[in-house]
C-alpha cells in the first residue's frame, strides 16, 4: 500500500521526468529492532545482557532481533531486478513483530 512518503516522493521526482515504475521505483523501509546504533549501546549496557537479549529475542516470531545485514539485504534486493515489480510501498522489516502486535 502506498504511503504519504512514497506518493510524495513520486510526485517530486516526476517533475524531472522520472516516472516510477518505468524509470525507477520509490519505496521506503521501516526496520524494527536492529542490533546496531543506540539499540546496541542500550543492550550492551544492561546488567544482564544475555537475559535481556533473550527476552527481546523471544518477543519476535523469528526468535531474534534484526541485524544491519538483514536491512541491507532487503535494500539491496529492492535495488536490483528482484525488486523491479515492487513500487510505492513501505516495507516493514521487523521479524514479524508488528503482525504479532496487531493480533
Amino acid at each position: 500500500m502506498p504511503t504519504e512518503h512514497t506518493e510524495s516522493t513520486e510526485q517530486e521526482i516526476a517533475v524531472f521526468g522520472v516516472v516510477p515504475p518505468s524509470v525507477c521505483s520509490v519505496c521506503s523501509v521501516s526496520p524494527g529492532f536492529v542490533y546496531a546504533g543506540m539499540t546496541k549501546v542500550w543492550l550492551d549496557s544492561q546488567e544482564d545482557r544475555q537475559e535481556t537479549l533473550d527476552r527481546v529475542n523471544s518477543m519476535h516470531p523469528g526468535g531474534r532481533i534484526g541485524t544491519p545485514e538483514d536491512i541491507g539485504n532487503l535494500v539491496a534486493s529492492l535495488c536490483t531486478d528482484l525488486g523491479g515489480f515492487i513500487n510505492g510501498v513501505n516495507v516493514i522489516i521487523d521479524g514479524g513483530l508488528t503482525t504479532m502486535l496487531h493480533h
